[in-house]
């Protein structure tokens, strides 16, 4: 694979990664967080219509490359009490 090729590989790993749910989930659980991928944009416990989820292989390749540090929840319900911010910088994420 070209070096360019898997520049744009990794980013759709990431964005993909970035759309999937990870309410409830051990993050420091490499099959907690598969089984996330797995399920994509799908939240669990709802009809899964979303189509953006990685395969097996791909959840593999994102999990010995990458790891999910934490992700803000889409949830109204929930209360936030902190600002989450990229590593190292004042980026709110």
């Amino acid at each position: 694979m070209s070096q360019r090729i898997a520049k744009w590989y990794e980013a759709v790993l990431q964005q993909m990664c970035a759309e999937a749910y990870f309410e409830d989930v051990d993050l420091q659980d490499d099959t907690d967080v598969q089984n996330a991928l797995l399920q994509g944009n799908n939240r669990l416990g709802f009809v899964p219509f979303g189509f953006t989820r990685l395969t097996a292989s791909q959840a593999n390749e994102y999990l010995a490359t990458f790891a999910v540090i934490h992700q803000a929840s889409d949830d109204p319900t929930l209360a936030r009490t902190e600002a989450t911010f990229y590593p190292d910088t004042n980026i709110p994420a």
